[in-house]
């Protein structure tokens, strides 16, 4: 009787806790849209969500962590600790200490989210729950910003050498939501393979036509935004995903392979020789990252960065200097925490594509590898890869840490 009533408490602390987990990520999106005055507010319950997670970890952490989670969250706390405590730039030193304590809540919020879910076995319920947490409000933004849709017609003009026309969504940015849009379309793709690995269709049938509706809203949404890093991410995660689902299993002839090789050689030769690249590079201002930021960075340690800000700092001249938009991370990582944290950042990276290489469930090895992929892709053309500013990357990072967790726990 007794062992029933606590089970029974647990299965509703854990209901209550996942609750408060979609609150925060609906309040985290709704409040990068301007619809809702007033949503900042609500913010705070990330505190609450944060203390419900802390304390089912104190409670039933049995001495055993994942070292390879273990590896990966200590090597973001050193970075985040060492530049934001230890290597601080004096003329940005209250910025420095207020980006160090949202980072630090971000690391929390992904490790202590991490532990719970894969203590409980919930990681697919986990998905969707992010899933419909950001979608949900993404179609709002679509229909409160009705005008801002695109004509699926007009879908190739995205790689037309200049961004004609850009929409936001209420967004502070069209690649802010383009990046937000991306990520849900690679979860809704990891649920449908989940699905139909489990022979679960018909029983997930009403999900699947929402989320197929949401989907298609989504993808004229990501269009819409003309965000091409965002958009090529979600071809690399299919991309990938179709390769080892389907072709990787097959050997290939040596003459197939010659000439899958060749002809990617061939689609390379007309992009480059035809400067069409090149057009796309210069149109999306990426040579000013670079050139005009890099001139500042000369005046500070190229070994510790001008300071470990936030990448809206040089957009919004926080260095004092004339400092150009970042929107790359890694190039974001060299400039505010030097060489030294891009080698850190560089091992966190390089240890997590050795975890996935190592994961033995071949479907799970898949997914890892073709987020993996997209995040880093993705990190071309945004600044927000492994920072608190954009939801999705707290979101990446904890199903990354999933995946790569012994198979025993996640295998729901």
């Amino acid at each position: 009787m007794l062992g029933s009533k606590l089970q029974f408490e647990k299965k509703s602390f854990i209901s209550f806790t996942l609750m408060l987990y979609a609150i925060m990520i609906l309040v985290f999106i709704l409040e990068s849209i301007n619809i809702f005055s007033g949503i900042t507010v609500l913010r705070k319950i990330r505190y609450i969500y944060l203390i419900c997670v802390c304390a089912y970890f104190l409670q039933h952490y049995r001495g055993y962590i994942s070292k390879k989670v273990f590896v990966l969250t200590g090597l973001l706390l050193v970075h985040t600790v060492l530049f934001g405590l230890v290597f601080v730039n004096d003329s940005v030193k209250s910025e420095t200490v207020m980006y160090f304590i949202e980072m630090i809540i971000f690391i929390a919020l992904i490790f202590f989210t991490y532990y719970f879910v894969w203590d409980n076995n919930i990681i697919k319920r986990f998905i969707e729950i992010n899933y419909f947490s950001v979608a949900v409000p993404m179609f709002l933004s679509f229909i409160t910003h009705f005008n801002h849709r695109m004509n699926p017609l007009k879908f190739y003009t995205v790689f037309r050498s200049s961004h004609y026309q850009r929409s936001t969504f209420g967004f502070m940015h069209a690649n802010f939501a383009g990046y937000i849009l991306a990520f849900a379309l690679i979860y809704s793709m990891i649920l449908f393979i989940q699905y139909f690995r489990d022979s679960r269709v018909y029983k997930n049938r009403y999900k699947i036509i929402m989320m197929v509706f949401l989907d298609l809203v989504m993808i004229d949404m990501l269009f819409a935004t003309t965000s091409r890093t965002a958009i090529i991410a979600v071809f690399i995660f299919a991309g990938m995903e179709l390769f080892y689902s389907h072709f990787y299993k097959y050997r290939l002839s040596i003459s197939t392979t010659i000439a899958l090789s060749m002809g990617i050689l061939l689609i390379l030769y007309i992009l480059i020789s035809t400067g069409i690249l090149s057009q796309i590079w210069d149109s999306s201002n990426r040579n000013e990252n670079i050139t005009v930021n890099m001139e500042y960075f000369k005046l500070f340690s190229p070994m510790t960065g001008m300071g470990y800000l936030p990448s809206y700092a040089f957009l919004a001249k926080g260095y004092g200097f004339d400092t150009w938009p970042v929107d790359m991370y890694y190039l974001y990582i060299l400039l505010t925490t030097g060489y030294f944290g891009l080698f850190i950042i560089s091992l966190f990276l390089v240890f997590t594509f050795i975890y996935i290489y190592k994961i033995k469930d071949s479907i799970y090895r898949r997914n890892a590898l073709s987020l993996f992929v997209a995040i880093i892709f993705a990190g071309l053309g945004s600044s927000h890869i492994i920072t608190y500013q954009l939801t999705m990357g707290m979101i990446n990072w904890i199903i990354l840490f999933l995946y790569i967790s012994p198979k025993k726990i996640i295998k729901d």
